[in-house]
């Protein structure tokens, strides 16, 4: 074939992690460019160029993911968070007695910085309680610290006797009223509120606050009736609402209530992880969601395990991102059918499928005959081995065993014989005969073709003089054991076996054969047996026969061929010789061919 050249051709650029690769033209001279995805900066140069050598320029680059700087400490707080990387949050945190004032929560953002601004820690107090006729025991106004009311004379309590400062600044249970009027128990408890205590500007009432995170819906003020029982309270206490949680790619939400303080978990899809430390939000207060980032990433493939496919290498590590590839190879010996490279999908398959990949053995081409010499060996798979013989008269040049190698081909250098200083030169050429080597260098032996034989010596040996030795052996035809050509009611078939010659007797029709069917030619000159003959078969009796039992002689004998006159029924006459013949099928010719009606 005439050749030609074609553009080199790179194979597909390696795929990068959080990256992508824009191109998809690999031959000579073409680009690929390399970019992040949000949150990673690029490491390296964007841009490879496929070069003559069908190998790109330079390795490709690589995605590191953008961190921000150790965010600020507080005073009367920590900062509780370690990782400080593209969306990574950090939580401040008071210590005990303080509460935070401001964003608690600070992400890292794609550009490096913290949004949000860090807040402050300041003392967790409450307002001091106001109790009418009535006086508070104990001056601690921290969270967590406790009070007692007591009403003064005459006055009856009602409400809680003691309260605790809690982190909103409240005072729960909430602040009794101090009463001498109708009413003689504690107003009716609200769900999420607490009692102000008599702030009211009326006798006999008193205030409800909700705590933080709720709403008030209705009157906060409640007051004893004239019959001494509070009124139905007309106020509830509606937790905030926040808006729809928002979406997170591959996930799905867990849960519909969306107010305070309920939470939500994202589960992610099939084929795709959790790649955040959370995995749930919360609806605050303020009627936000908690500010945790939550991602879903695809799942990596882990590496095939019970590989059935015999002798196959994978080279990678147990885990292998969405995108990343694996190498297949064979061991020496073996050669890859298929493709080298498997690609880890969404969902933890590879493409190719590992299945339709195979390690083959290795097969080096059958060796070329070795002109004035012999090749010894069958198998040619790798490890296997030939040897390579000169025959007399003839010295080799090369190497004279080779093993097939790795890549498909025979080691070392391929031998020729060449014709011995010293030596007889070719062996005489016998007609119908082939050369054979006999294990001697200085001697050849002789094999006839199929049908002949060897008259002569079987071997010529190369004598010291420099001639071969006489004489020479000739191919003869086989003679001997001759036999008929013909056979009586019969035919012969001449066979040639392994044993020599052989002839083969069939009888016609109607004839059966007495003796030896194969006859064999022994030892060249004489048959196994006496050559059979060919008997006729017998018909029985023609219809109407009758045995004539005044004769001594044997029950009468009718051979294929023989006719015999009859005598036809009454009312009949013979016609034509008025004789019928035994047939070679031992039947007799029907009676209508001599008879006919009168």
């Amino acid at each position: 074939e005439t050749p030609y050249c074609v553009p080199a051709l790179c194979g597909k650029p390696s795929p990068v992690t959080h990256g992508n690769v824009l191109g998809s033209q690999f031959g000579y001279n073409s680009r690929v460019k390399y970019e992040c995805d949000e949150g990673y900066r690029l490491s390296g140069d964007a841009t490879l160029v496929c070069q003559s050598d069908g190998l790109w320029d330079k390795a490709p680059p690589r995605c590191d993911i953008i961190s921000c700087d150790p965010p600020e400490d507080i005073s009367h707080g920590f900062v509780n968070g370690s990782s400080f990387n593209y969306n990574d949050v950090v939580e401040y945190v008071c210590f005990h007695g303080y509460q935070v004032v401001g964003d608690p929560v600070l992400q890292c953002s794609s550009q490096g910085t913290w949004v949000g601004s860090v807040p402050r820690c300041q003392p967790c107090v409450c307002p001091p309680p106001e109790l009418q006729f009535g006086r508070v025991i104990g001056d601690g106004r921290a969270c967590g610290n406790q009070v007692q009311f007591q009403c003064d004379g005459g006055y009856r309590r009602l409400g809680p006797a003691q309260a605790l400062c809690e982190r909103e600044g409240v005072w729960s249970p909430g602040v009794p009223v101090c009463s001498r009027g109708r009413c003689s128990f504690a107003p009716p408890v609200v769900q999420n509120a607490v009692l102000q205590g008599g702030v009211a500007p009326f006798p006999d009432t008193v205030t409800y606050r909700c705590r933080l995170g709720y709403v008030l819906k209705g009157s906060p003020h409640l007051s004893c009736g004239r019959d001494g029982r509070w009124a139905e309270p007309r106020l509830r206490c509606e937790p905030v609402s926040c808006e729809k949680p928002p979406r997170v790619a591959h996930a799905e939400v867990e849960g519909d209530v969306f107010t305070f303080p309920s939470q939500i978990t994202y589960r992610c899809e099939d084929g795709y992880e959790l790649a955040t430390q959370m995995s749930s939000l919360s609806c605050q207060s303020d009627g936000t969601w908690s500010k945790h980032i939550v991602q879903c990433r695809p799942t990596p493939c882990r590496l095939p395990g019970n590989i059935s496919t015999p002798h196959l290498v994978i080279s990678a590590k147990e885990l292998t991102p969405v995108g990343g590839t694996i190498t297949l190879s064979c061991p020496p010996g073996f050669y890859l059918q298929g493709a080298a490279l498997a690609e880890c999908q969404t969902g933890g398959g590879w493409a190719p499928d590992i299945v339709s990949v195979s390690c083959e053995v290795v097969v080096c081409e059958k060796p070329p005959p070795l002109l004035h010499g012999v090749v010894e060996g069958d198998s040619y798979n790798y490890g296997d081995f030939i040897l390579y013989s000169c025959l007399p008269g003839f010295e080799m040049k090369g190497d004279s065993v080779q093993t097939c190698q790795g890549d498909g081909t025979w080691s070392g250098t391929q031998p020729v014989c060449v014709v011995s200083v010293h030596s007889c030169g070719p062996a005489p050429s016998v007609k119908n005969a082939q050369l054979q080597a006999t294990g001697d260098l200085t001697s050849i032996g002789y094999q006839c073709g199929a049908g002949l034989q060897l008259v002569g010596p079987k071997t010529l040996t190369c004598l010291s003089n420099g001639s071969w030795s006489t004489p020479v052996p000739t191919c003869e035809t086989v003679r001997g054991c001759e036999g008929p050509e013909q056979l009586l009611h019969g035919k012969v078939q001449e066979h040639s076996l392994n044993t020599g010659r052989a002839l083969e007797f069939q009888c016609d029709k109607g004839y059966g054969l007495v003796g030896e069917r194969l006859v064999v030619c022994m030892g060249g000159h004489t048959w196994s047996s006496s050559f059979p003959t060919c008997r006729a078969k017998s018909c029985p009796p023609p219809p109407g026969w009758k045995e004539d039992i005044s004769s001594n002689r044997s029950q009468q004998e009718f051979p294929v061929g023989r006719s015999i006159r009859i005598t036809c029924p009454r009312g009949q006459q013979v016609k034509g010789s008025g004789t019928i013949t035994c047939r070679p099928d031992q039947t007799w010719s029907p009676l209508s061919s001599v008879c006919e009606r009168v």
